[in-house]
């Protein structure tokens, strides 16, 4: 969020631990694009990963269904290629919604 620092980040993670502590609350934090981590992780390891841990199906199949057919061109100079597949990070500024 533009005017936050990392620190902010952290606070709210604190505060959200101490308050489901606190209230005997069950407690999940997710990160997903944390330092640009989801530039990196492979889909197919994402998914797994969100799988394994119980998330709900409609989430994990929206975010399958976002990223899960995901091409690129290449443009340059008149010639377009193909389509790519994208199996690792994501396409940018491409609505979530």
């Amino acid at each position: 969020m533009p005017g936050k620092t990392n620190f902010h980040a952290v606070a709210t993670i604190r505060d959200a631990i101490a308050y489901a502590e606190t209230n005997r609350r069950p407690c999940c934090e997710v990160s997903l694009d944390f330092k640009l981590v989801f530039d990196r992780i492979s889909h197919t390891y994402l998914l797994t990963v969100l799988r394994s841990y119980g998330f709900d199906a409609g989430l994990i199949e929206f975010i399958r269904m976002t990223y899960g057919n995901a091409t690129l061109v290449i443009h340059f100079t008149g010639y377009m290629s193909t389509p790519i597949r994208i199996q690792c990070g994501m396409r940018k500024g491409c609505p979530l919604t």
